[in-house]
């Protein structure tokens, strides 16, 4: 049975790789004859190919990922390899792309999402996370329990390391935003969650409990317990830094509202993964990552309001 998920696992790797390379040629040639995806005499065909590469893409994403889940010993013999990481990741944006679709064509020409929009979407990105996490990682055991390091000892051991850390972190990115400032860039998310400004007490509440609570959780164990885990066993410390942090920040790329964003949260990312690795547990780096979020919703709630 594992010598046949083995070959299926390669070969939607293949189908994947071919739906990306037909996904990026038809997406070449569209741009470069600069027209819509209206069907015409033109542009048809390029479409459809396009659609075609997509699909293909993401049936064999799903494959690649999903098949090792369905076995223990190909998913622990898999799980080290960079590429294994990279569609790990793919698979849960492209997941929560195609589920939060609806609510950004919905919002087509709006001034702003809502702020229980926002929260929910944020709220699909982490279980898209969570769900790859749980069937490629966790639920065939592709990586040890104690390497997440997550236990009611390790709370009561490092728990003043994570609010020490989350200050600090906190600190730091508000220093880092003032000095890109001085060059012309402005990282602040406030244009992404103007919706504060007609929201009511309840959806702000969600909003922090899911930026401050859930998030946190879910990227810790997914960009430091996995990514920087396998990377650190398998690669090294730099490039366990260097992964986890870059794809940290990709998560956090948004190229139609600020990408100057992208270089704090790459900070923040070095230095969660920098508490991981001096304590052994995600413990420290939850609580860091959820209070930096805390105190940033906060930031922001008052940047936006005091705006208007």
């Amino acid at each position: 049975m594992t010598d046949r998920l083995a070959r299926a696992t390669t070969a939607s790797g293949a189908v994947a790789l071919t739906g990306l390379g037909l996904l990026a040629v038809s997406a070449g040639l569209l741009w470069l004859r600069a027209e819509s995806l209206r069907p015409g005499p033109r542009s048809g065909p390029l479409a459809w190919s396009l659609l075609a590469g997509a699909g293909l893409f993401w049936v064999g994403l799903l494959g690649y990922v999903g098949l090792p889940g369905l076995c223990r010993d190909l998913a622990v013999r898999t799980v080290g390899r960079h590429r294994t990481v990279l569609a790990c990741l793919a698979l849960a944006l492209s997941l929560a792309f195609l589920l939060t679709l609806p609510l950004g064509l919905a919002a087509r020409g709006a001034a702003g999402l809502p702020l229980l929009t926002v929260t929910l979407v944020v709220l699909v990105n982490e279980g898209a996370l969570l769900l790859v996490l749980v069937w490629r990682v966790l639920r065939p055991g592709a990586l040890p329990c104690a390497q997440f390091g997550l236990s009611w000892a390790a709370l009561r051991t490092h728990w003043r390391l994570g609010v020490v850390g989350g200050l600090a972190l906190f600190l730091v990115t508000v220093l880092l935003a003032a000095l890109l400032r001085q060059v012309g860039l402005n990282p602040s998310q406030a244009r992404l969650f103007a919706g504060v400004r007609t929201a009511d007490p309840l959806a702000l509440g969600l909003f922090v409990l899911v930026s401050a609570g859930v998030a946190p959780l879910v990227e810790e164990l997914f960009f430091r317990g996995f990514v920087f885990g396998v990377y650190r066993r398998f690669y090294g410390r730099l490039k366990a830094y260097v992964f986890s942090a870059v794809y940290f920040a990709v998560v956090h790329y948004n190229p139609l509202v600020n990408p100057e964003v992208v270089l704090p949260v790459a900070v923040i990312g070095l230095a969660l993964a920098y508490l991981y690795e001096r304590s052994g547990s995600l413990v420290p780096a939850v609580i860091a990552h959820g209070l930096n979020n805390g105190l940033a919703a906060l930031a922001l709630v008052l940047e936006t309001v005091a705006t208007d």
